[in-house]
């Protein structure tokens, strides 16, 4: 620290990763319930993280996948991915 100025310089990798969503139909006619299983691969294929969501009711396929999207949307932001 003799007044020296030293820049840092920050570097960014770009990591591409894709995600699968598999929606399963209710599990439990009895207890109404819908399960979206979330898969994360990198852009090699190699399995990064998963996610297993049950949600009570049972929807539509077209509601269902946007109630997929809407979850695994969430997740990544959490994931900060």
């Amino acid at each position: 620290m003799n007044g020296e100025r030293h820049d840092s310089v920050l570097q960014l990798g770009v990591i591409i990763l894709f995600l699968k969503i598999s929606i399963n139909r209710p599990i439990c006619l009895d207890t109404l319930k819908m399960g979206i299983w979330m898969i994360i691969h990198d852009d090699s294929g190699v399995f990064v993280s998963c996610r297993l969501v049950v949600i009570l009711g049972v929807f539509r396929v077209d509601e269902g996948k946007v109630m997929g999207l809407l979850e695994a949307l969430s997740w990544i932001k959490h994931l900060s991915l």
